[in-house]
């Protein structure tokens, strides 16, 4: 897939899709983790007082979203949402 698209073309494709999170990450007044992340993946600081297994579940099971945990002193308290690829084996966006 990645000789399809040309390895230029992803490496944009992955700047654009986290542009367009950051941005709406932005809008909804939440706050990135990070001041410069990577095109890979954006973390998100969970908004104080919100529940990460609820917030997870509500993701997943109301809107089809799958966001990863926070790991180790970070658990609980971030979400991290990818830019690389579907999470699904029946679709691919290219």
């Amino acid at each position: 897939m990645i000789r399809a698209e040309g390895i230029e073309n992803v490496w944009r494709r992955h700047e654009r899709l986290a542009m367009a999170v950051r941005s709406g990450i932005r809008a909804l007044g939440l706050k990135l983790f990070s001041d410069s992340p990577s095109y890979a993946v954006t973390p998100v600081w969970l908004p104080q007082g919100v529940d990460w297994k609820q917030f997870n579940s509500t993701l997943k099971k109301s809107y089809g979203i799958t966001v990863a945990g926070g790991q180790d002193a970070f658990a609980g308290k971030i979400f991290r949402v990818s830019h690389l690829a579907t999470t699904t084996s029946s679709t691919w966006w290219p």
